[in-house]
């Protein structure tokens, strides 16, 4: 959780203590996250660090812009019928100088 939410961070360590397999990070991994700054990167870099430390096959990192559209149950059975070492990351490239510049 972004690190300028501290409400909304201990509403979901409540959250989670009552879920198996899910983990809301504390300090030093959260991050003060400003759009479309380093930030961004920096905030799924500890994800990752974190992450590294788990048993876990599969991690989500949601920012505020994104929703899920599917339940819970598809997303579950859609990333299960992937091999463990997928990876979901979808990259657009787009031109450093847009045509006519």
């Amino acid at each position: 959780v972004d690190a300028q939410y501290e409400d909304t961070h201990r509403s979901l360590k409540r959250y989670a203590l009552s879920r198996r397999n899910v983990q809301i990070l504390d300090f030093p991994y959260r991050v003060r996250v400003n759009w479309g700054g380093f930030s961004m990167v920096n905030a799924t870099m500890q994800l990752f660090h974190f992450a590294d430390k788990l048993d876990f096959t599969h991690f989500v990192h949601i920012a505020s812009t994104a929703y899920p559209i599917a339940s819970n149950r598809r997303i579950r059975n859609t990333l299960a019928s992937y091999p463990k070492d997928a990876n979901f990351m979808h990259v657009i490239l787009k031109p450093a100088r847009p045509h006519g510049s």
